[in-house]
């Protein structure tokens, strides 16, 4: 397959991928007021890990110790995201929540000056320069105020970004499904201590929330992080970021359309200027794809 090619599957997979996400924030919202943040996120990971070690277990335990440190690191900051995704929501909204993470997008392209791999192209840069004003006005459209889960939400953004990076660069070297699986266990270990030191380890789960938990450990953990995996061997770290924003448009729609939450005239400002910053970032791998096919 052509790597223009590719990488237009691997984009059109991200962009399904964002809408997974997007729909995940009102319901972490509604099941933290039930179950403690760090055991929540233990059986997010734990079920990812189970599923990929049902199907792959050979593969993950053949890897070797440089594709193990490589999924440690990326399961620690994988858990201090998600972590900090869940504790910022218990204090803030879906859509602020959603907003903010997005904010990885600033972060990507200058902790990918640190690899040469990572560095962004200019029409990144370029969607870049119109997505962050984005960010900005679709945020502060339903602040009260800049509260405690907005910075923990911030925290969240930065541990994001290093993760997109050092994805990009680790999936280039490793191979994907060993890498994957280190990484579900190493953020299952993390946040199950971490409980087990709390106390806060518990199975009487409303039966209400075991579907919730089942989606978002398999369709949206395990799933969407293989495809980003596997997707970040052609997209750079900086376009992929782009890509990603696109899970705060449809985190905001969903809290609209299940919660309730406000959705105003300047939010979809906002939204569309992340979207054209996405688009911008695509001009020239689409260009080069479309010049192919012409020139046969």
């Amino acid at each position: 397959m052509r790597n223009t090619t590719k990488q237009l599957l691997a984009v059109c997979s991200l962009i399904a991928m964002t809408v997974i996400w997007g729909s995940t924030f009102i319901l972490v919202k509604g099941i933290v007021r039930e179950l403690d943040v760090f055991w929540f996120s233990f059986l997010r990971f734990a079920g990812a890990f189970a599923l990929l070690a049902l199907i792959f277990s050979r593969r993950i335990l053949r890897a070797d110790r440089a594709t193990l440190k490589a999924g440690v690191a990326l399961g620690g900051l994988l858990a201090a995201g998600f972590i900090l995704q869940a504790e910022g929501l218990r204090f803030t909204s879906a859509s602020n929540a959603a907003f903010i993470t997005t904010l990885y997008m600033v972060f990507t392209p200058f902790l990918g000056l640190l690899y040469p791999s990572a560095r962004p192209s200019l029409f990144s840069l370029i969607g870049l320069g119109l997505a962050i004003p984005g960010a900005i006005l679709i945020s502060h459209y339903s602040y009260t105020g800049v509260n405690i889960g907005d910075l923990i939400s911030l925290a969240c953004a930065v541990a994001f970004a290093w993760h997109i990076v050092l994805t990009g660069e680790f999936t280039r070297r490793h191979s994907l499904v060993p890498l994957m699986g280190i990484q579900f266990f190493t953020a299952a270990l993390v946040c199950g201590v971490i409980a087990l030191i709390r106390g806060t380890v518990t199975f009487a789960i409303p039966t209400s929330e075991w579907p919730t938990l089942a989606y978002l450990s398999i369709i949206a953990t395990g799933l969407p992080f293989i495809i980003m995996t596997a997707a970040q061997r052609v997209v750079d770290a900086t376009r992929a970021g782009l890509i990603y924003t696109l899970e705060a448009v449809f985190a905001a729609l969903f809290a609209w359309w299940l919660a309730g939450e406000t959705f105003t005239p300047i939010a979809f400002v906002g939204a569309s200027l992340m979207l054209g910053g996405m688009v911008v970032s695509e001009v020239h791998p689409i260009a080069r794809y479309v010049w192919s096919k012409v020139m046969g």
